[in-house]
Order: C-alpha cells, then sequence, then structure tokens
C-alpha cells in the first residue's frame, strides 16, 4: 500500500494501553486522511502480529502500548523504541506521539502528495479520451 500507517499494539487489560487509547483516538481524528491511516492491533487476540514485530506482551512488559510507523510497508520509526534490547522510557502524551512521529510534518507530505497525484490522474483521463 501506497499510504503511511500508524499502527498502536495494544492489551486490553493494560492500564498504560487504556490510558493511551483516547490519545491515540484523537490523533486519528485529527491527522488522518487518504496517505495518512491510523490503526489498532490488540496483541491478546493477535499474539503472532506482536511476535513478529518483537513486542513482549506480558504483563510485566514495558513494550505495551508500542506505536509503530509503516512507510510502504516497513517499518521505519517506533516508540517505545528499543536501544541494545533495552526498552527506552517514553511518555505516551498527544505531544509526545506528534514529535516522535513528527506528525505535523507527515501529515503535511501526506496531504501534498495526495494534492500533486490528483491532477496528474485527470490530465491522464484526457489523454485516454
Amino acid at each position: 500500500s501506497k499510504a503511511t500507517w500508524l499502527i498502536a499494539f495494544y492489551a486490553a487489560w493494560s492500564p498504560a494501553c487504556i490510558n493511551f487509547a483516547h490519545i491515540f483516538s484523537k490523533l486519528s481524528n485529527e491527522y488522518s486522511n487518504d496517505k495518512l491511516k491510523f490503526g489498532k492491533v490488540d496483541v491478546g487476540r493477535f499474539a503472532d502480529l506482536a511476535a513478529e514485530y518483537h513486542i513482549n506482551t506480558s504483563s510485566l512488559s514495558r513494550q505495551l502500548p508500542t506505536v509503530i510507523l509503516f512507510q510502504e510497508g516497513k517499518e521505519v520509526g517506533r516508540v517505545p523504541a528499543i536501544v541494545q534490547g533495552k526498552v527506552q522510557k517514553f511518555f505516551f502524551k498527544e505531544e509526545d506521539i506528534v514529535h516522535a512521529f513528527d506528525l505535523n510534518n507527515l501529515y503535511a507530505k501526506c496531504r501534498d502528495k495526495k494534492e500533486l497525484q490528483a491532477p496528474a490522474t485527470k490530465a491522464e483521463d484526457k489523454k485516454t479520451q
């Protein structure tokens, strides 16, 4: 897919995930468009995906929630980051997520891609007529 995705991996039983849910929802409402999409994965139901992305889902894990940015199907960023096998402390506040993923610039780039592609499509339609 050509869309950029911001995916939150969460567990329904995790207080940190429950507290983060409204923030992720708000960001989704503010920043999503045709080229920038938001999604959630319940690691309790989709443990295979959590394992694929190396997210520890134990009750002692400091990796829940984990938010991963995908561009063209590839992971390009995540919070909390893992450096030399250690989970880095991250505060899941709205402004911290916006800053960590540079959402304002990402949103603008994705919006501009949509606007740039639209006129090309119309020009192509005229050529085929």
